[in-house]
């Protein structure tokens, strides 16, 4: 996506929210380590923070081409909640051949971490679960292994798409909210800078 290669789809600094899981039904899940920043990773795994660096690069790669993609804001954020959805915009974003086809822009959710299986099959993305924790670019959510970055995941969660997935057309919902919004700050600080300038006019006038 436009903003995606310079990582700032995922924030600098992890989310001080407890770490919650869901249910994984599959008896064959896996333990997975989760890492919401580079420093994360490289105090677990011993990496340097260049190395982690480009696990999150790989993982924000995988996610240009698999995260959900929805044709309205309202329904992104429905799905992962408010201001966690970013429309990815049709020039950059894309193979030249799918922009030809789609002729449009999509929002798609923000990469919040990424887990790691190590050298088997690289890093992938994650995404915030609606009923808490993480959940994978197919919505496969994590379970919660019981200590800070571990999570269970199922055979499901670490399947890799054959294809880039369908825009989801505007539901009644979004065009009856004004189909069309846009959000396009990648950066999470920056959304909070605007925010509080917004605040701080506010207050001044």
């Amino acid at each position: 996506m436009a903003a995606l290669t310079g990582g700032a789809m995922l924030s600098a600094c992890g989310s001080d929210a407890p770490e919650t899981g869901g249910d994984v039904a599959d008896a064959n899940a896996e333990e997975v380590q989760v890492f919401e920043n580079v420093f994360a990773c490289a105090k677990v795994t011993g990496k340097t923070t260049q190395e982690c660096s480009e696990m999150r690069e790989e993982a924000i790669a995988v996610a240009a081409k698999e995260a959900p993609r929805f044709a309205a804001l309202q329904d992104c954020e429905a799905e992962y909640g408010a201001g966690q959805c970013v429309e990815a915009d049709k020039a950059g974003d894309q193979p030249v051949e799918e922009q030809a086809r789609s002729g449009r822009s999509h929002f798609s959710p923000f990469v919040v971490a990424w887990f790691s299986r190590g050298d088997k099959a690289g890093n992938s993305p994650l995404f915030k679960s609606k009923a808490g924790g993480f959940q994978s670019a197919n919505g496969a959510r994590l379970g919660y292994a019981g200590a800070p970055g571990k999570y269970f995941a199922s055979n499901r969660a670490m399947e890799r798409a054959k294809s880039v997935p369908k825009v989801k057309p505007a539901s009644k919902m979004a065009k009856a909210a004004g189909f069309g919004s846009r959000n396009k700050s990648w950066n999470l600080a920056d959304r909070n800078s605007a925010k509080s300038s917004a605040s701080a006019r506010s207050r001044g006038g």
